[in-house]
């Protein structure tokens, strides 16, 4: 065997070793929510699971831009010194955001609650910008795991933030603390493990970050301006295209609809969606050893990563798919049978943003930024305006949801395009 070879199969079994780590904590994590999530559907309602939906689309739109995208960065400075300095201004911009958004509650609650028709919403949007805080504050610190290769910490602390979100849902449901027992539970679910990785950071790098300047966080901020100048946006609409099927699915066909569709993002599309954001942490550590010595080993790793990924799609998602009406009213009750229909249209999407989900920062590695905005604005645009074509033209709720799905899957086959010419080009 040559030597190339012996360096590919050491890198791919470096790569799986280091997904499993991630993988195993995140898919106990998500067996937890998934598992239990029968009771919640009978100690909630589809009206309590569509003000989740509602607050759940909200935290995650401006959680993505929490610190302004720096903390991609985090893991692409060649010293620690720096990386720090980019930590540091990711946790500021993520104050910051949080404020911003606690004033913006205190303004605009009243208007909030009756754009979505949750007026049970409105005592508990306090709880944004807290969720924002805690949320943005843990990907920055898991972002400098990342950077440290340490898979195994990221993965227990996924595990520990499924166990605590499914109890808190689960004894504020039994004492009917409703729904802020699931909204409080994802928040204690999103910031769970934030002490972990912080003091792993601060024990293992503690003279990078006794170093910290003032001087050093401007300079991180110049040199790494793309981020927020460009990926912000990118990310805020990308993140707007994911969550507007479930916020329009409230406004135009109320909170029961949300709901159902709610429940069927919980059961599948949420755990598949974060087992994919485990392979992505990995990919994004071998792909930037890879980015200044093996430009062509790059691209492999891409296509060598997506097929895994369709494989295992295949393999879980369509036979789900097949059986999801029948097994969400055995499992959930026949209230929730219309969840299981949304999740057997959806299955096709599901499959491809499993498979090309988990690879979507790769134009932002590459600092393309400009066609990852190109892309994010076909997206937002095209699942907007699946749904508000549905409701202009009076077709039913799964119909919306059938035309959603299509417009869905059909940019993610575009993104995953897109990323393979550029790959192509630095070839």
């Amino acid at each position: 065997m040559c030597a190339a070879q012996v360096n590919r199969s050491t890198s791919e079994s470096r790569f799986i070793k280091d997904v499993i780590k991630i993988t195993s904590g995140t898919a106990l994590g998500q067996a937890v929510v998934v598992l239990f999530s029968p009771v919640l559907t009978r100690l909630y309602s589809p009206g309590d699971f569509g003000v989740f939906a509602v607050y759940a689309s909200l935290l995650g739109v401006i959680t993505v831009i929490g610190s302004m995208r720096y903390e991609l960065a985090i893991p692409l400075p060649s010293d620690d010194q720096t990386a720090a300095n980019v930590l540091v201004l990711a946790l500021l911009f993520t104050m910051g955001v949080s404020c911003l958004s606690g004033l913006a509650v205190w303004a605009l609650g009243d208007r909030i609650v009756s754009w979505t028709k949750t007026p049970t919403l409105r005592p508990y949007l306090w709880l944004l910008p807290v969720g924002i805080l805690g949320a943005s504050s843990y990907m920055a610190f898991n972002y400098w795991a990342i950077r440290k290769n340490d898979y195994a910490k990221i993965g227990h602390t996924k595990f520990v933030q499924g166990i605590m979100l499914t109890l808190t849902q689960i004894s504020l449901g039994i004492v009917h603390i409703k729904p802020f027992g699931l909204l409080l539970g994802l928040v204690v679910g999103h910031t769970t493990g934030i002490g972990t990785l912080a003091s792993s950071a601060w024990r293992n790098s503690k003279h990078s970050f006794n170093n910290v300047s003032i001087s050093g966080i401007l300079k991180a901020a110049a040199r790494y301006r793309r981020f927020p100048l460009v990926s912000s946006y990118s990310s805020l609409l990308d993140s707007l295209g994911a969550q507007a099927p479930a916020f329009l699915l409230a406004v135009f066909y109320g909170p029961v609809v949300a709901g159902w569709f709610a429940l069927s993002q919980r059961v599948v599309g949420v755990p598949l969606t974060l087992l994919g954001r485990s392979v992505d942490q990995v990919y994004l550590g071998q792909a930037s050893r890879l980015m200044g010595t093996n430009q062509k080993g790059l691209r492999g790793l891409y296509l060598d990563t997506a097929k895994k990924l369709l494989l295992t799609g295949l393999v879980f998602i369509i036979p789900f798919g097949l059986l999801a009406p029948w097994l969400f009213k055995i499992i959930f009750g026949s209230g929730w049978l219309e969840s299981g229909r949304y999740t057997q249209i959806m299955a096709p999407m599901i499959l491809t943003q499993v498979v090309i989900a988990p690879l979507s920062q790769t134009l932002n590695f590459l600092e393309r930024q400009d066609i990852q905005l190109l892309w994010v604005v076909i997206w937002v645009v095209s699942v907007i305006g699946s749904l508000g074509i549905a409701y202009y033209f009076n077709l039913s709720a799964a119909f919306a949801v059938i035309m959603c799905s299509t417009a869905m899957a059909f940019s993610y086959v575009l993104h995953f395009c897109f990323c393979l010419y550029v790959l192509k080009k630095r070839d």
